[in-house]
This record gives C-alpha cells, sequence and structure tokens, in this order.
C-alpha cells in the first residue's frame, strides 16, 4: 500500500491528473452499467456525435490514458474489466476531441460465448485487443 502512494506521489503533475481523472470516470461509467441499460448508454455516450480535432498528433495524451487506466486497474476496487476500461477511455478521449474507433467482439470457445470490448485511437490500442480472435459485430468510428 505504501509502495502505491510512494509511486503516485512520485509521479509526475500531469499523470497525477489523468490518473485521478481516470479513477473518477470509472467510477462514473460504473455507476451508468449498473443504473442503465447499454442502449442508453450507447445513445448517450457512443453515438453522440462531435467536432474531433483533425491533422494533430496526440500521441503523448493517448499514450498517457492508456498508461493511467493500466495503473489504475490495479487501483480500483470496484468491477474494471475491458467494458468500463473502453468506457473510461472513450469519455476521455471525447472530452479531448480525440477520434477512436471502438469495437465489441464475441467469439465462442469451448462452448462459452466470450465477449470482448476494446478501443483505438490513432492507431494505439488504450484497451487491448487479446490474442484471441473475436468477431466484431460493432464497431463505433468516432
Amino acid at each position: 500500500m505504501f509502495y502505491r502512494i510512494k509511486t503516485f506521489i512520485s509521479l509526475p503533475l500531469i499523470e497525477k491528473k489523468i490518473l485521478a481523472e481516470v479513477i473518477l470516470v470509472s467510477l462514473y461509467v460504473r455507476i451508468l452499467l449498473l443504473m442503465f441499460s447499454f442502449e442508453f448508454i450507447e445513445k448517450k455516450l457512443i453515438e453522440k456525435k462531435y467536432n474531433k480535432k483533425e491533422n494533430t498528433n496526440f500521441k503523448e495524451t493517448i499514450l498517457l490514458i492508456k498508461k493511467s487506466i493500466q495503473r489504475s486497474s490495479k487501483l480500483i476496487f470496484w468491477r474494471y474489466f475491458c467494458l468500463e476500461q473502453s468506457l473510461t477511455a472513450l469519455i476521455m478521449l471525447r472530452k479531448r476531441k480525440l477520434p477512436f474507433t471502438l469495437y465489441l467482439g464475441v467469439l465462442k470457445k469451448n462452448d462459452k460465448m466470450l465477449a470482448h470490448v476494446w478501443i483505438c485511437s490513432q492507431t494505439i490500442y488504450i484497451v487491448e485487443k487479446t490474442n484471441e480472435e473475436f468477431s466484431v459485430i460493432k464497431e463505433y468510428n468516432v
């Protein structure tokens, strides 16, 4: 526990701010998923159009968001799997008006259906696509 606090204190200010934002947004996403249907969330968050920034390279910002989402997964005690992580990244990218593609995929393995959600922005996977070959059933380009 003290190691994590010490690590957080040693982070640069911008990384602290983004990590804190990731934790708060992930809590918001978790509450949304508990209270509303995915259809509602899809209309309010995913399909909502906005003016994205064009022809700019925000690779550093995208990588900071990715790193903060990975770090926060070790700190957060509520459910925080691919869906929550992807929606958290979506909200943060939308706030910064950055383009992204959100993928919803399924896979049948050993008579079980598995689902996975991953998100990509400017060829950087923020929430990684796993090694499994998921069939994409829905793709959102924003």
